[in-house]
């Protein structure tokens, strides 16, 4: 996902870029430059097909940086490249050259979210990103507001944006592998033509999964958990003594967004629930044969 860094006499901060970007001194642009000498708007950055660019919105004669102008004002910004704002006003330079991506703004705070923290507010599933407790998964578009977990945010999401060009492993492809590694916290799925490897804290939660897989009678019964089974298991395992029973929820959710934006076709399969005396369980839906655990 695209990153610059900006640097005033004053303040070094980093920035995420969407789809298009706008940097000035005004509230209201995307990332502001608390300096009396940037002005209001000074710069849009956006993603034209396969590269960044950018152009000048103000003080167009002390704005200098690589390339020569294109239609419309456009120079393009690779990464190392640097626009500076002189007289040793301001310098933006681009850190990290990829595509823009998903990312939630909090509202009340400002902060954008671009990370493994996006999937505790949404999740992806087959028609697109969602609300994490939207019980229809509709599909969130571009800008849109939305409510998850007591936070208000607005989504931004690229046109034409998918979580993988192409997916790369299906869930429920014959041959299909899937190691966990409980010391280093990755799972890791192969098919024939493909690998794909997930590390860190999410993967915790599907410990207890894959092992109440491999433990039971592997039959239609077996391997079932309710939360608060898999939460003390979550626990056992490091997790947090202070989460509630929801978690796992939340856990499960980050576990196939992750794998989705990692090429993992049909990731939301992953996991089946069944209803017994009230109570909901889940299992992992793959067979025990194909689950290993070192």
């Amino acid at each position: 996902m695209g990153r610059i860094k900006l640097e005033t006499p004053d303040q070094v901060m980093a920035g995420v870029l969407t789809e298009t970007t706008l940097v000035g001194r005004h509230w209201r642009c995307d990332v502001v430059l608390n300096h009396p000498g940037v002005p209001l708007y000074w710069l849009e950055l956006r993603w034209l097909a396969s590269r960044w660019a950018w152009r000048c919105l103000g003080a167009e004669e002390r704005t200098f940086g690589k390339g020569t102008p294109k239609q419309g004002g456009w120079r393009y910004l690779d990464v190392g490249h640097e626009v500076l704002l002189g007289p040793q006003v301001a310098k933006l330079s681009l850190m990290d050259g990829d595509a823009p991506g998903l990312v939630l703004e909090d509202l009340h705070s400002g902060q954008r979210l671009h990370g493994d923290e996006r999937f505790d507010f949404v999740g992806l599933g087959a028609q697109g990103p969602h609300a994490v407790g939207d019980p229809e998964e509709r599909p969130l578009v571009d800008g849109e507001i939305f409510e998850s977990r007591g936070r208000h945010f607005r989504l931004w999401r690229p046109q034409g944006w998918q979580p993988t060009r192409e997916p790369v492993i299906m869930i429920t492809e014959r041959g299909l592998l899937l190691e966990v590694d409980r010391e280093s916290l990755c799972v890791r799925l192969w098919s024939e033509d493909a690998e794909v490897e997930l590390c860190g804290e999410v993967v915790r939660a599907l410990v207890p999964y894959v092992q109440a897989r491999l433990d039971d009678p592997r039959n239609d019964d077996g391997g079932w958990r309710t939360n608060d089974e898999i939460l003390a298991a979550w626990i056992a395992l490091g997790g947090n003594v202070d989460s509630p029973r929801e978690r796992m929820n939340w856990e499960r959710n980050k576990l196939r967004s992750l794998l989705t934006e990692l090429g993992v076709s049909r990731s939301d399969l992953l996991f089946e629930r069944k209803r017994t005396a009230g109570t909901w369980r889940h299992r992992v839906a793959l067979k025990a044969e194909v689950l290993r655990m070192i």
